[in-house]
């Protein structure tokens, strides 16, 4: 898959599903959002899977949690924005 900064892209199906991977000096993990739709909205899933974490990657976690809200927050708008608009015009 291509690189989005330190993530490699493992999945995507536009505009409900993107999935990534991350391998670093200080975590490992693949991460990533799916949208369905449920009645008359739709469900937002995040996923952080590591598979079992090592003492320094629970740590990182904590000082990193913060940084990784504001960057998913960034994610989901762009989501939103390209769920919303007619299929012909996502690239």
């Amino acid at each position: 898959g291509s690189l989005l900064g330190p993530f490699k892209i493992i999945e995507i199906e536009r505009p409900t599903r993107y999935f990534f991977e991350l391998e670093s000096l200080f975590f490992n993990c693949q991460t990533g959002y799916s949208l369905r739709p449920k009645e008359k909205n739709t469900l937002l899933s995040f996923d952080v899977i590591a598979r079992n974490p090592r003492v320094g990657e629970k740590i990182w976690w904590i000082f990193v949690k913060p940084i990784h809200s504001i960057l998913a927050s960034a994610v989901l708008r762009n989501t939103k924005r390209a769920s919303e608009q007619p299929e012909e015009q996502i690239s």
